[in-house]
């Protein structure tokens, strides 16, 4: 009879690890699963040089090997699994969303000369559909641009000095109103 038990690495048992008995010669070999304290038993085991292989969900595989007298009775040491390093693979795909949100980032560095924004403009041949949200963002971005603002000064000042829709007046005042239609446009 051969038994033993099989633990992690805090010296916890491992429940349902599989424990397979061979011997030199015959082919067929047994198995069995540990209990849950980690702990298995073969009885009826045929005298010699046996090999146990055990394995576990999670864990690298162990080898031991030894010879079994007639008769004997052997109680293995704890057989001691360590997690296996590598098998596990995490495969993170960002979702529709956040891959055009990505986008909308690309888009807000995106400036006519360097300067005037080029916000509504995609270069990305497989560009992503924008949700309503961020269609908002991406306008209300566009509207509150520093540059924006020094546009619009700028055009109610042109505005100003040719008399354009002289009906604003001059001075601050018809300045103040031009900028807001220019604005609100």
């Amino acid at each position: 009879m051969i038994s033993g038990t099989v633990v992690d690495d805090a010296g916890a048992g491992i429940a349902g690890a599989r424990v397979a008995l061979a011997h030199e010669g015959i082919s067929p070999g047994t198995d069995v699963r540990s209990r849950e304290d980690g702990q298995f038993f073969f009885s009826n085991v045929l005298p010699g040089p046996y090999r146990l292989t055990v394995s576990a969900p999670g864990f690298a595989d162990r080898a031991l090997s030894g010879a079994l007298d007639s008769g004997e009775v052997s109680t293995l040491l704890p057989i001691r699994l360590t997690l296996a390093v590598g098998d596990v693979a995490v495969d993170v795909t960002p979702t529709r969303m956040e891959r055009a949100e990505r986008q909308i980032k690309a888009q807000e560095r995106q400036r006519l000369l360097g300067v005037l924004p080029n916000f509504f403009v995609t270069y990305d041949a497989d560009a992503l559909p924008l949700s309503a949200k961020q269609k908002f963002e991406l306008s209300w971005k566009s509207r509150f641009d520093p540059v924006q603002f020094g546009v619009v000064g700028l055009t109610a000042g042109v505005q100003q000095a040719r008399n354009d829709y002289s009906a604003f007046g001059q001075g601050a005042a018809g300045f103040a109103r031009r900028y807001a239609a220019a604005y609100g446009n």
